[in-house]
């Protein structure tokens, strides 16, 4: 109980950070925008054709699951398939937003409890696969 408590403690000051970051017009229609040095579909042709740096240790293993399958009123605005994005140019084929099964679950109830009081989340990223995060 001690742990939703701070949890909807969390939530509440983030939403409240969230809205005064909205009024204050950091939330912008059109992304920045910058030059890559070289053309985007170069970048991904090599970012493709390179592996991640190996990892040693114990880890969990990969839990993604796409949050409109779980609840289908969540919004998405995922900007990296679009071009209105810093670069530009589409990075994502599909609008699709994925997060590890935990992380998934915090922001669905959220998401929720914010439906509750006629609000909702926007979505505009999730996990990015390894390629992406090269090409950035």
């Amino acid at each position: 109980m001690k742990h939703m408590n701070l949890l909807r403690k969390l939530h509440f000051r983030l939403c409240g950070l969230l809205l005064a970051l909205l009024q204050l017009g950091f939330a912008q229609e059109v992304s920045f925008r910058i030059t890559p040095l070289r053309p985007v579909e170069e970048l991904r042709a090599e970012a493709l054709k390179q592996q991640p740096p190996g990892e040693q240790g114990t880890f969990l293993k990969p839990d993604l699951v796409e949050l409109v399958k779980h609840d289908p009123t969540i919004k998405l605005d995922i900007r990296y398939a679009t071009t209105n994005n810093f670069l530009g140019t589409p990075v994502f084929t599909q609008e699709r937003a994925f997060l590890e099964r935990p992380a998934a679950e915090a922001l669905l109830r959220a998401h929720r409890e914010l439906q509750a009081q006629g609000y909702g989340l926007l979505i505009h990223d999730g996990y990015r696969p390894w390629y992406v995060t090269k090409i950035f």
